[in-house]
């Protein structure tokens, strides 16, 4: 018996083995595919997606341009009514428009130069309001007379 470990047989060079393929069956011969039309499809609806897109964001533009034209519009009339609201205002609140409504509802009129009177004082002098009896009662008292002043015509 030969000892594996002494067996050079191993070593030798051995003969290439050749491999044959196994024949392929042709019965059908491979089509190749015609990506033509789904090509052209697939391009046309692209296409279309982008003119309906800019058609659609034409459309949007058109309206936010009528819609910030009428804004503006109303924005003018609005502008021209405060400007004359204001000038109302201001022609009612002049000093001639109040003297003139002292005039002639409340019955006031303007001072004389007689009428004013100058007082001097020396350092030593003073002018002194006698204290209120029951000061609380005369700030309801005259609360209420502003409160009837304010509700009179």
């Amino acid at each position: 018996m030969a000892q594996t470990a002494y067996d050079l047989r191993k070593f030798e060079p051995k003969e290439p083995r050749i491999r044959v393929a196994p024949p392929v069956k042709k019965d059908k011969p491979l089509k190749k595919r015609n990506w033509a039309p789904v090509r052209t499809a697939a391009m046309s609806v692209a296409f279309l997606a982008l003119v309906f897109s800019v058609l659609y964001s034409r459309s949007q533009i058109t309206e936010m341009t009528t819609a910030i034209a009428q804004r503006q519009e109303e924005l003018v009339q609005l502008q021209s009514e405060y400007d004359y609201m204001n000038f109302q205002l201001e022609s009612k609140t002049s000093l001639s428009t109040v003297e003139e409504y002292a005039a002639s509802q409340l019955n006031l009129a303007k001072l004389d130069s007689s009428q004013i009177t100058y007082v001097t004082l020396q350092e030593e002098d003073r002018i002194e309001r006698a204290a209120a009896e029951n000061p609380w009662w005369d700030n309801v008292k005259s609360a209420l007379l502003n409160l009837m002043e304010y509700i009179a015509p």
